[in-house]
């Protein structure tokens, strides 16, 4: 190969390689922008389920107080006090656009709630039938809310016609996903640590 030739070729190469690098580059430059941009994005549009205080302020905003609050397979639960001295179940729906400003994606009650039969300051347990406020949200088993009255009360039993199930409870109220194990529940019982029966309440 001529020297000439040998410049032309050595030439090219170069120039292939520049090519490459510039477009190499350019991509690395437009992952490094838009991956931020599309965490942020997702961020905006998924935002992480809220933690007792966010629920506490979402409740507040609809003139109610959060007794109880649990995330229950991925789904948040809230019970509330709400007008007129009620009891009350909710979940919390992520809305994609608010109705408030700014209009970014934010967690909101469903305005689709069960309300318990008693009021405020006395023992209580009310089954949520699956589907009853959100069927999206539907589970194996029920939902279970209430008042816990005592600090003396550490547990409450639900005592089914298959068995029976403990769970931990403390005041003021409670939320629990009863499983599906319990098809026909009888009554609950909330017992102090003892095991004593501070109150027994026949199931609906």
């Amino acid at each position: 190969m001529s020297d000439a030739s040998h410049v032309r070729a050595t030439a090219g190469s170069a120039g292939i390689r520049r090519v490459k690098r510039a477009f190499v580059l350019r991509w690395m430059l437009v992952v490094a922008v838009l991956t931020p941009l599309g965490l942020v994005t997702y961020r905006c549009y998924n935002p992480p389920l809220p933690d007792h205080a966010e629920a506490a302020r979402i409740v507040e905003g609809f003139d109610g107080e959060l007794l109880a609050y649990e995330v229950i397979h991925n789904v948040p639960h809230v019970v509330y006090v709400g007008r007129l001295d009620r009891v009350t179940f909710d979940h919390l729906k992520r809305d994609r656009i608010s109705i408030e400003w700014p209009p970014t994606p934010r967690w909101q009650l469903t305005g689709r709630d069960q309300v318990a039969l008693v009021p405020r300051g006395l023992y209580s347990a009310t089954r949520v039938p699956c589907g009853a406020v959100e069927p999206r949200f539907c589970g194996p088993g029920f939902d279970l809310f209430g008042i816990v009255d005592s600090p003396e009360v550490v547990s409450l039993e639900v005592v089914c016609a298959e068995t029976r199930l403990d769970f931990p409870v403390s005041v003021p109220a409670f939320v629990i996903r009863v499983d599906a194990s319990c098809a026909t529940p009888i009554e609950y019982r909330w017992l102090d640590a003892t095991g004593e029966a501070a109150w027994v309440q026949p199931a609906d």
